[in-house]
């Protein structure tokens, strides 16, 4: 193995630890472009911190493409807020280099660790860390696929490097979910960046054994540093008093609003909900606008909703409803079709 767990990177190239970036071509996700030196996101055109969220880097060049808030939006492909890719490759790498696809398709890892060796210093390196160490774990997929060869002990190092050396807040939220009881007996976790659809996934053979007290502090760690993913999954433990948190609404509502206010539209439409549960309609009104002006679905069809109590509102409710029809999209809840097909009535939308 090429690269080491030390506090420095190590690759087996650091005689020459600068990656010269490409010319300054556009990187097209979904026909959204972006400075490839700046880092500036695609969706949003801030310099956004890469622990706010899982946000989506390109395994060939390391530029974040796009920031974890924005990850979810349609400009990304995403559906109702969940990206649509595990990891990518920018456009502008894949065009300058035909093997880029089929490696990050077939030996992401393999990817990852050239990049590391070409580019050992950066915002890059943790995330990519974090994601090899992701697939180290992995049981069912050998090598020739992953591109990393299955490692636990040395996941388990760099987990905690990572979490404790590095103050890296996803990874210290990956530490926290394998710790964490609840995950245990439910074996369902985020163990890192490579996911589908940004949601816990069943981990064969957690590394690490439950233990209660440490999974808080790891929760706590990452939630201080305003991590989306940490305050959103803290959040509704809170919210709902399961897990490893008791029931609390008043701190569900507080991580909820920093959240939605780092621009989580998860968040949004959960604390949306709890105001709406509360009777509090006017919040709960401005909370889902602003989910559906991100392009959430759900936030499209409560803000219809409630816009049939409001005359001036109408029209934006109208072209919401249109909007989900176009896509076909059905609430994913029990009576969701009957919902929808009574909003298409009320809006007199075919």
């Amino acid at each position: 193995m090429h690269w080491k767990r030390h506090k420095h990177y190590c690759g087996k190239n650091d005689s020459n630890p600068d990656h010269q970036p490409r010319p300054s071509s556009d990187i097209v996700i979904s026909k959204v472009t972006t400075d490839k030196d700046a880092n500036i996101c695609n969706i949003c055109k801030s310099n956004n911190n890469a622990s706010g969220g899982n946000p989506a880097m390109c395994f060939s060049c390391g530029i974040f493409v796009c920031c974890g808030p924005c990850f979810g939006r349609p400009e990304m492909s995403g559906i109702n807020g969940e990206p649509a890719v595990p990891f990518l490759v920018c456009e502008a790498c894949l065009g300058a280099d035909s093997k880029a696809k089929s490696s990050i398709i077939d030996q992401p890892g393999k990817l990852l660790r050239k990049l590391l060796d070409k580019k050992s210093t950066g915002r890059h390196v943790n995330h990519g860390r974090l994601a090899l160490a992701q697939l180290m774990l992995n049981d069912k997929a050998p090598e020739h696929v992953t591109g990393i060869q299955k490692d636990i002990e040395s996941a388990k190092e760099e987990y905690l490097w990572l979490a404790n050396d590095c103050d890296y807040a996803p990874a210290q939220l990956a530490l926290a979910n394998f710790l964490d009881p609840s995950c245990h007996r439910n074996n369902m976790f985020w163990p890192g960046p490579i996911l589908c659809d940004n949601k816990l996934m069943p981990v064969p053979n957690p590394p690490f054994q439950p233990d209660k007290n440490l999974a808080i502090k790891f929760y706590n760690r990452a939630c201080a540093q305003n991590n989306l993913m940490a305050l959103a999954e803290v959040g509704t433990m809170y919210k709902n008093g399961r897990g490893i948190f008791p029931q609390d609404i008043a701190q569900a509502k507080r991580m909820f609003r920093i959240a939605a206010g780092l621009g989580d539209v998860k968040a949004m439409t959960n604390l949306g909900g709890q105001f709406l549960s509360e009777g509090n309609i006017k919040e709960a009104a401005q909370l889902f606008e602003r989910a559906a002006k991100y392009g959430n679905y759900q936030g499209m069809m409560i803000t219809a909703q409630l816009a049939l109590q409001n005359p001036s509102m109408k029209s934006k409710g109208r072209e919401y409803i249109q909007i989900l029809v176009d896509a076909g999209y059905i609430p994913p809840v029990e009576g969701g079709d009957v919902r929808m097909m009574m909003l298409c009535q009320a809006y007199d939308i075919k």
